[in-house]
């Protein structure tokens, strides 16, 4: 008899289904650590931290040069996971989660590094600002000005992103930068001088990650579009639908993409003033020949939707995403959140018999639910009870208001959230709080900025 064990709720299910999905979660997270912990590890072996002898100036010196290693190891991985490669969704279960880990190792990275020339320094203010100064003029050493310059434009480059709202192409060029930054950082880790010169497999290791840090720029600024495949398409209409909404359905000029319900793609309109590819959900339902997109105006590029013309042509790279009714039990609720009900009107339309579905579209007021006649044509056929949440008038939406409106939750197997950020943040705590399990939890986030 296969053993089980007992969910909050008392829903019985097989140990093993547990014990997979809890791998499965923190496989990203184990496969960072061993990346960034492997040349710090090294580095303590060769040279362990009881062997430094002397006052307080060996010991900062030392732990500076630390700073050094894990610097880059994080400034390394950040960059491989910014590459968009199935891999990533298999180690990190999306490539949302990977984004997530990309954007948090670039700002821990870019702290770290920091403190790696300031530590380095203090040697020097204890002799006098001369010293200091000579320093950081690097006295002609090409590998010590090449990690300095590394440095400037990684601190930039980060500070332009987190702290300032760019539009998406100057925020896409900032990230260009980084490429720069890390091709003199690791020149800088390589060829310096000093006690890494007398570890050969730590060198070679850093050898390694220069590599790998150098092909994940080349990919993505260089090769991208020459290595990565895309499927042709055109568009066949485009209307506005009011509150900056707009309705966009392409077709074909080859074969159509094959793709799941619940999925994204990136789109990259050709021959017209958008400059950048950007993700979008796709609302069809499951492998429909021709794509369904629903575009809310939210920057400079998706402004310009409407000027857009039918007969444009159309790249499309992917399908991504993992956000998928295939995830979770036969009973469900869905909660999306303004334009997050892209997703759901293609596992709407693609759901199979079977499953039991309670779906919530929330909006601010109810003539912003722009999307919901589409909805509505998707579940005709289809056991999903459609709920309208208009904010100004329930609420902000809590599992408590939820029970309020006779949701009784523990009949649900999982949840499917996606909207702004800060609603799907709210309300995968309140599920947490509620006692239900983060792996019957799901949500979509495909944006790579911080701030999206």
């Amino acid at each position: 008899m296969q053993k089980t064990d007992t969910k909050t709720h008392g829903e019985k299910v097989p140990i093993l289904e547990l014990v997979s999905s809890s791998m499965f979660r923190h496989r990203g997270i184990t496969a960072v650590i061993l990346f960034v912990v492997l040349p710090v590890l090294l580095w303590f072996w060769y040279a362990p931290p009881w062997n430094v002898t002397g006052s307080f100036i060996p010991s900062v010196k030392y732990l500076g040069q630390v700073f050094g290693v894990l610097g880059f190891s994080l400034f390394t991985l950040a960059l491989l996971l910014s590459v968009r490669i199935p891999l990533l969704e298999t180690i990190f279960g999306d490539l949302a989660s990977a984004y997530r880990f990309h954007q948090t190792l670039g700002g821990l990275s870019v702290i770290i590094l920091a403190f790696h020339p300031v530590f380095l320094l203090v040697p020097y203010l204890q002799l006098s600002n001369t010293e200091a100064a000579l320093f950081f003029l690097s006295n002609g050493d090409v590998a010590k000005l090449a990690g300095l310059a590394g440095l400037f434009v990684f601190e930039g480059a980060i500070i332009l992103t987190y702290f300032f709202r760019l539009p998406y192409h100057l925020w896409k060029t900032t990230h260009r930068f980084l490429g720069l930054a890390f091709l003199f950082g690791a020149y800088h880790a390589i060829f310096i001088s000093g006690a890494i010169r007398t570890m050969p497999v730590l060198q070679w290791t850093f050898i390694a990650f220069s590599v790998v840090g150098l092909l994940a720029v080349l990919y993505r600024v260089v090769f991208h579009r020459a290595v990565v495949k895309r499927s042709p398409y055109r568009i066949a209409s485009i209307e506005s639908l009011g509150s900056s909404v707009t309705h966009l359905v392409l077709e074909p000029l080859k074969e159509p993409l094959v793709f799941r319900a619940g999925q994204f793609v990136y789109l990259n309109f050709r021959g017209t003033s958008m400059r950048d590819e950007h993700p979008f959900s796709i609302c069809s339902r499951e492998n429909a020949n021709k794509l369904v997109f629903l575009s809310k105006s939210l920057g400079d590029d998706t402004s310009r939707f409407l000027h857009l013309k039918p007969g444009t042509r159309v790249e499309i790279e992917g399908p991504y995403g993992r956000f998928s009714f295939r995830n979770g039990g036969k009973r469900q609720l869905w909660i999306a959140g303004g334009i997050g009900i892209t997703p759901f009107l293609s596992l709407a339309a693609s759901l199979p018999e079977g499953y039991n579905v309670d779906c919530y579209y929330v909006v601010s007021q109810e003539k912003q639910a722009i999307a919901l006649p589409f909805l509505k044509a998707s579940v005709s056929d289809r056991p999903i009870r459609i709920r309208l949440w208009d904010t100004s008038r329930s609420g902000i939406m809590t599992t408590e208001s939820l029970e309020k409106d006779n949701i009784d939750l523990s009949t649900f197997d999982d949840f499917f959230v996606c909207g702004p950020v800060p609603m799907m943040k709210a309300l995968q705590r309140a599920f947490v709080r509620r006692g239900f399990h983060p792996s019957r939890i799901h949500s979509e986030v495909f944006g790579m900025r911080p701030d999206s």
